[in-house]
């Protein structure tokens, strides 16, 4: 049984009148853990959340910092036996308020999108030269070994660690390579960790802490997604959605990236998005990346359409690959809603162009 808490977030918050009508929006599991522990302690005191909100459990409020008189009240239902599956999906599409460590200023080409999954492969190679050619079966078997590791380090993770690896076992002797690597996608799709982990990989400074054991499981993935025709790999061309969690100096930053114009940036991790309108009007954030996907073959532009194979379809996931260089090509305030009273905000993005195919 877990409690939930949950602020207020309809146009009249402090309505007492007709409640029926009243909105609440369940925060984020990571924010839901820090309010918990604020409640569970002998003197609890206010915390801050997203570098802007206030949360005081005593009072009951949520609070703009700096601007005590914007109040929420805040609630906490302990009865919760499960917390709502949009919640911890909101993970995969919504970028937290640490955003500024999600992307870096495009600086070099890679030829696998990131660096960790680069000096995995040569690595990889290196150490099986002159035995014998790499085949599919050692890739999947190294990453196996390495999501064995890292899923051990927690006791938590035990159980999911399990269905991953058992899920690689099933394919790892098929003769069709697209399968093997679809099923590394799917796999990305699930709730569990391995998407969280995999991410927090890519971003990290010192390549060498997950590069041997996250290294050989984001080498299939990438190249699921960087597959060619002939082979049946669904590109998407068209609007895909991301939203984000962004406080004023992260959009003062967008901002003077597109006055700049023509300076890539890169989101160094996989970019969950959506096809759906729908999905993306459920974003938890302030912020929602329109991105424009163009018709365009190079691996760093393309996102590929996995709703068919997700473990949630509905959410019309189309992933974006690793390295995901961008141009920021609009920021617009945007005027507050019956839906979303604070403000928010809408950053159109285009990939980057390229005039040659990396293979």
């Amino acid at each position: 049984m877990t409690a939930q808490w949950q602020w207020r977030s309809d146009g009249k918050p402090w309505d007492i009148i007709d409640l029926e009508k009243a909105s609440w929006t369940s925060y984020s599991p990571e924010e839901n853990s820090l309010i918990e522990q604020a409640y569970g302690s002998s003197s609890p005191k206010p915390i801050v959340i997203r570098n802007y909100y206030v949360i005081d459990v005593q009072k009951r409020i949520q609070y703009v910092q700096n601007a005590s008189g914007n109040q929420r009240p805040i609630r906490r239902l302990s009865n919760v036996q499960h917390i709502n599956e949009k919640h911890i999906r909101q993970n995969r599409f919504v970028f937290p308020d640490d955003h500024d460590h999600f992307f870096e200023p495009f600086e070099i080409d890679t030829k696998f999108g990131s660096l960790i999954i680069q000096e995995w492969h040569k690595n990889f190679i290196a150490c099986h030269r002159g035995d014998r050619e790499v085949s599919e079966k050692d890739i999947v078997d190294a990453a196996i070994k390495g999501i064995e590791e890292e899923g051990l380090k927690n006791v938590e993770f035990i159980p999911e660690t399990k269905i991953i690896c058992d899920a690689l076992r099933d394919v790892r002797d098929c003769e069709n390579k697209v399968g093997i690597k679809q099923r590394a996608a799917y796999l990305y799709t699930r709730c569990g960790f391995l998407y969280k982990l995999v991410n927090q990989a890519l971003r990290e400074r010192d390549k060498r802490i997950y590069r041997d054991t996250l290294g050989p499981y984001c080498y299939l993935l990438y190249s699921y997604l960087c597959l060619r025709p002939p082979f049946d790999v669904d590109f998407y061309r068209g609007t895909v959605y991301r939203g984000a969690w962004l406080h004023p100096g992260m959009i003062g930053r967008f901002q003077k990236e597109m006055k700049q114009g023509k300076k890539f940036l890169t989101w160094l991790g996989f970019t969950s998005t959506t096809k759906s309108t729908a999905v993306a009007d459920t974003f938890t954030g302030n912020t929602v990346f329109e991105i424009l996907l163009s018709n365009t073959d190079h691996f760093t532009c393309q996102g590929v359409d996995i709703s068919n194979f997700s473990s949630i379809p509905d959410e019309e996931e189309v992933l974006l690959p690793s390295g995901f260089q961008f141009e920021i090509v609009d920021v617009k305030s945007l005027e507050p809603t019956k839906d979303r009273q604070f403000p928010h905000f809408r950053i159109q993005i285009l990939p980057r162009q390229c005039d040659s195919v990396v293979t």
